[in-house]
């Protein structure tokens, strides 16, 4: 790594490498296996990074998301990357029943997270708008790169796109040869061999956690696994506590018993949508998680554990889970 690159080198395993950087307003962290490879890796990721932000990013100007809910046309023509990511999200609106929609832009803005988090002010006066979402993702279509939405509607791939990205970015690095961990503020997905041992990975609240904070240690082998929760991305207005998980129904922040949910899939991008999902499910989350067939960890909001799906109580290895894993869903990265 140059001393102008923004990855900064991380303890690792022997054997591995590791490096951090910020991303998407929050980090992303690459682990490689063997070491030596690391430095070819890195360059890989920051396309894929860059591609997405410019793609997806609903706080740049520039960014395509940003001039699709900006324009006042009905019909817009959009690149080839922004059509697979809408046709996702829109995937996983109708598998979760609505639960997740990226129509719930504009409910977000109202919550006050205006710009990325990394920026926003923590704190602050003024009234709380919410009200439910007016439009939900039935109201969006897309033919080949063509999209139909009404104008005015803000889209946001939050809950969809940077899952996906970890997956898009573990598969490009593979193609090194080497065995790779990528981490989107604790989206994990992984490509490769599996390294000896497999992936050790430790599940809590906060991604940045220490390992002394609660949580659970897991050796994965199941190709990515992903964590939602609402005691991260937090602000207050109007002395209000607020969160980052929307429920399209009320378009408020999701107020159900669960703090956090975590899932181990084949996709991060399955995982990610579906523990998402639980979340906004709230009393219905193991009713949803069920027909998923998925291995789930949830925690409530008072810290009780519920281990669903073959998750292991023990909390030592995944491993059992790879056999259940069914085929990418449309629109994913390979």
């Amino acid at each position: 790594m140059t001393s102008d690159s923004p990855w900064l080198p991380m303890p690792a395993p022997d054997q591995m490498a590791s490096a951090k950087r910020a991303a998407f307003g929050s980090t992303a962290q690459v682990v490689a296996h063997p070491s030596g490879v690391l430095p070819d890796v890195l360059p890989l990721v920051d396309a894929e990074i860059l591609a997405l932000d410019m793609t997806a990013s609903r706080f740049r100007r520039d960014s395509e998301l940003d001039q699709l809910n900006r324009s006042l046309a009905a019909e817009v023509m959009v690149g080839p990357l922004l059509a697979q990511l809408l046709r996702l999200a829109l995937h996983w609106a109708e598998r979760s029943s609505g639960l997740l929609d990226p129509c719930v832009g504009a409910a977000v803005i109202a919550n006050g997270y205006e710009g990325d988090f990394s920026g926003m002010a923590k704190d602050g006066p003024g009234l709380v708008r919410q009200a439910p979402c007016g439009l939900s993702w039935k109201s969006v279509t897309i033919s080949g790169q063509t999209v139909r939405r009404p104008p005015g509607l803000v889209l946001d791939l939050g809950a969809t796109a940077k899952a996906w990205g970890a997956d898009q970015m573990a598969s490009v690095a593979a193609q090194t040869g080497a065995s790779v961990l990528v981490s989107l503020g604790g989206d994990l997905a992984t490509s490769g061999p599996e390294p000896p041992g497999g992936w050790v990975v430790r599940i809590a609240d906060d991604h940045d956690a220490s390992a002394r904070s609660p949580g659970q240690t897991v050796r994965l082998r199941a190709r990515a696994l992903a964590t939602s929760s609402v005691t991260r991305r937090r602000w207050r207005r109007a002395g209000v506590e607020l969160h980052h998980i929307i429920d399209p129904q009320t378009g408020a922040p999701a107020q159900g018993p669960w703090r956090t949910v975590s899932v181990a899939a084949e996709l991060c991008s399955e995982a990610n949508a579906t523990a998402t999902s639980a979340i906004v499910a709230g009393d219905g989350a193991v009713g949803f998680l069920a027909p998923f067939g998925l291995p789930a960890r949830l925690v409530s909001r008072d810290a009780q554990v519920l281990h669903f799906g073959g998750w292991p109580s023990d909390g030592d290895d995944l491993s059992q889970i790879t056999s259940w894993m069914r085929a990418p869903v449309a629109g994913a990265a390979p």
